[in-house]
């Protein structure tokens, strides 16, 4: 070996090592926030990050990926793209990724944030803000729903998860790039939905109003508390409307992600009525 190539290929050596050990350490929050980063394992994420234009910094691909047309639509955006990418064995993928199947791919992909000044509320059916929400399941199935009823996105407060966790972004399985994300403290929340004009909607077992008995015209913001506290009094205050999900079974609550769901489809409901040959008459 000569002494360029073997330059050369200590460089490369080096590069991937460092990709390697990046993609790594993105599974911790610490990572995360200090590089702005996040990771994504599998080839359904990786053709969502290239549909939805995501920035991907760089990308993993085994020896033996996937050899589906997607996967090789995912090999030529990678060279169009001139994405760095770094091949690897089998057995480093499956060292490093938390899925059990990645297909060949992972990528480090850069994070999108916003501000409360970028949304235009009334411009998407609603939008979601949930406080202190601690489940990264939990987020990232409020982060898909959102996405299939057409919500602009997810107004994160107080201690919440991080919508760009690994968990998280397997649960939303690809929405994490179709959906806004806004992080605020309450005080500039609350001086945000004045300012727009916002209907906040929050939900409470204690709620005057049963949710199917509310209107829900734009600009809608769904306001979903904590797992284990739902909304504090000071939140409750905030709101338009405090409605309530009936329940005729011994539970006396529902899931965090199961509420969010019944809410937000019942929005869509209403501002997208069945189609007259859908109806039936008695």
């Amino acid at each position: 070996m000569t002494k360029t190539k073997a330059t050369l290929t200590r460089i490369a050596d080096s590069s991937r090592r460092d990709t390697v050990s990046l993609f790594d350490l993105l599974a911790q929050r610490e990572a995360r926030d200090r590089t702005h980063f996040f990771r994504i394992e599998g080839l359904r994420l990786f053709v969502k990050a290239m549909e939805c234009g995501a920035e991907i910094q760089s990308a993993i691909v085994s020896a033996s990926h996937s050899d589906t047309p997607a996967a090789q639509r995912a090999l030529r955006y990678l060279q169009d793209h001139r994405i760095p990418t770094t091949h690897v064995s089998d057995e480093c993928l499956a060292r490093i990724t938390q899925t059990e199947d990645p297909q060949g791919f992972a990528a480090i992909v850069r994070q999108r944030w916003e501000s409360l000044a970028d949304i235009t509320p009334s411009a998407d059916l609603c939008w979601v803000a949930c406080e202190s929400v601690r489940s990264p399941g939990n987020l990232g199935t409020i982060i898909r729903t959102g996405d299939s009823v057409g919500a602009g996105g997810v107004i994160l407060l107080g201690k919440s998860t991080d919508p760009y966790a690994p968990l998280t972004v397997r649960a939303s399985m690809g929405s994490i790039f179709a959906q806004r994300f806004i992080r605020s403290t309450f005080q500039n929340f609350a001086t945000w939905k004045q300012q727009a004009g916002a209907h906040l909607i929050g939900t409470s077992p204690q709620g005057a109003y049963d949710y199917r008995e509310v209107l829900y015209q734009r600009p809608t913001v769904l306001f979903m508390g904590s797992e284990r506290k739902g909304l504090w009094p000071i939140h409750q205050s905030l709101c338009d409307e405090l409605v309530r999900i009936p329940m005729a079974g011994s539970a006396d609550s529902l899931n965090l992600a199961v509420a969010a769901g019944i809410m937000l489809f019942e929005i869509f409901r209403q501002n997208h009525p069945a189609p007259a040959d859908l109806l039936r008459s008695g």
